[in-house]
């Protein structure tokens, strides 16, 4: 129940990306909700603020990502292992960002609609309301985060440099250091 119940906070806050994405605020540390029902409080709130919808029917949650960016996202031709259809495409969507769009939308009652677009057009259609939300690995930066609101991440990168052990980059401590 733990792990349903945090797995709920972590989704309502995503799907909270969509619904504030013209908030301003660089304010990133706001703890997720406390439950599902802050979701759908989330969902009742911005319906009442006459929040855009990506699509206009407020039980679809509408998700930009490339899908195009294995294994957490990308396009395939049917909907095995549960691919989710791309909106205006006889194309499916899965991968890992797809998996977590499900999970948002059964916790918010919602189905599930997938937007196929450019790395640049992401956070554009959040901003205009194209869609609800974003699900792509992307970075939290304030000049991102100027423009959308962000949940906490659902999935921690780490950038490492692999060189072979007679390479002159074999001492490298830095990124500075692999320059050239």
């Amino acid at each position: 129940m733990k792990l349903k119940n945090a797995m709920a906070l972590g989704l309502a806050s995503v799907l909270a990306v969509g619904l504030t994405a013209c908030g301003s605020s660089a304010d990133t540390s706001a703890a997720p909700a406390a439950d599902s029902t802050a979701a759908e409080s989330t969902v009742a709130a911005a319906d009442a603020a006459g929040a855009p919808d990506g699509d206009g029917d407020p039980t679809t949650l509408t998700v930009a990502m490339e899908c195009a960016y294995a294994p957490y996202n990308w396009t395939q031709s049917d909907d095995s292992n549960g691919a989710v259809e791309i909106r205006g495409s006889s194309d499916y969507a899965y991968g890992y960002d797809v998996m977590m769009a499900k999970k948002i939308g059964e916790a918010l009652g919602q189905k599930v609609q997938i937007v196929k677009l450019d790395w640049d057009s992401l956070i554009p259609a959040v901003m205009s309301g194209d869609v609800d939300c974003v699900i792509a690995g992307q970075s939290i930066t304030a000049e991102r985060a100027a423009q959308v609101d962000f949940s906490a991440p659902y999935y921690y990168a780490s950038i490492i440099t692999l060189t072979k052990k007679d390479s002159a980059y074999a001492n490298a401590a830095s990124v500075a250091d692999l320059a050239g």
